[in-house]
């Protein structure tokens, strides 16, 4: 196990050094969200075997499972940081540019006014608004890792804390 340390570690700083594009970023954080709440299913009480406290089976993850997280939440903490540089440039490229109409504004606004159908307009609207910004999907399922895992696991509740209020700060 002790091997695979230094692989992960090179992984790690590939992945974070390759998100320095932001279609990559965006791409490999939504990759590290998917993964996080995958790792979150995986880490409640299996309700079959809860009855039984001394079955070793009432958890659904592997051992090295919580150990691989502090490496999922080290690239996501990372990505964030430049996720935000990249969103920040943009937001200020885009007050900065307000007498010029970009192709991504017109989009907005054809969107706005024409595409939307009057029965789907809210949850058109939200889907519309994490696709945009996917920190918003990235918010919810870290906000719903650290109330749930307080209790329980609190290494990875530090962790979702700190990548929740890198998203919380930024927007």
């Amino acid at each position: 196990m002790s091997l695979q340390h230094p692989v992960w570690t090179q992984q790690c700083c590939v992945i974070v050094e390759l998100g320095n594009c932001k279609p990559l970023c965006t791409d490999f954080l939504n990759f590290l969200i998917e993964k996080i709440q995958i790792m979150f299913i995986n880490l409640k009480p299996n309700p079959a075997s809860a009855g039984n406290a001394e079955s070793k089976d009432s958890l659904d993850h592997k051992p090295g499972d919580i150990e691989k997280s502090f490496y999922i939440f080290y690239m996501t903490e990372k990505l964030l940081k430049k996720w935000k540089k990249f969103h920040s440039s943009e937001t200020s490229m885009n007050k900065g540019d307000s007498s010029q109409v970009s192709g991504t504004n017109i989009l907005h606004l054809w969107r706005q006014n024409w595409s939307k159908s009057g029965s789907n307009s809210r949850s058109s609207e939200r889907h519309d608004n994490t696709k945009c910004n996917p920190a918003l999907r990235w918010k919810d399922v870290l906000e719903k890792l650290v109330m749930n895992t307080t209790e329980d696991y609190p290494f990875i509740t530090l962790y979702s804390f700190k990548c929740f209020k890198l998203l919380q700060s930024g927007s």
